[in-house]
């Protein structure tokens, strides 16, 4: 059974990509993989999502920049998309890094 909810993932790591993508057809949500944030961001401008997984370190713009950029649109246009963090450090340090750009809730990596 697919899920009604449309979830954005953005990833630099083929291989994350690929091991992401397959927990999220397996749970049944429909997804869409971006290699980093620019390219999460275009998808943001002309679809609608209801959850951004993100990882934090990303070349060309990273998670926390990602994340800074929605919540500043947001504040403008309204609405609240949640995002997800996914990254290997785990320290509390990393984890207030995440709420601090604007990420609603945090995942270590493996997932």
């Amino acid at each position: 059974m697919r899920k009604a909810a449309r979830i954005l993932v953005a990833e630099d790591h083929p291989i994350n990509r690929v091991v992401i993508s397959r927990q999220l057809d397996r749970l049944g949500y429909r997804h869409t993989l971006a290699e980093n944030g620019e390219l999460a961001w275009q998808a943001l401008a002309k679809g609608r999502y209801d959850l951004l997984i993100s990882d934090c370190h990303m070349p060309v713009l990273d998670g926390y920049d990602l994340a800074r950029r929605i919540r500043s649109h947001e504040a403008g246009q309204g609405g609240h998309l949640p995002i997800i963090a996914l990254s290997a450090s785990a320290l509390p340090e990393q984890i207030k890094r995440c709420r601090d750009s604007g990420m609603d809730d945090f995942l270590a990596k493996p997932v």
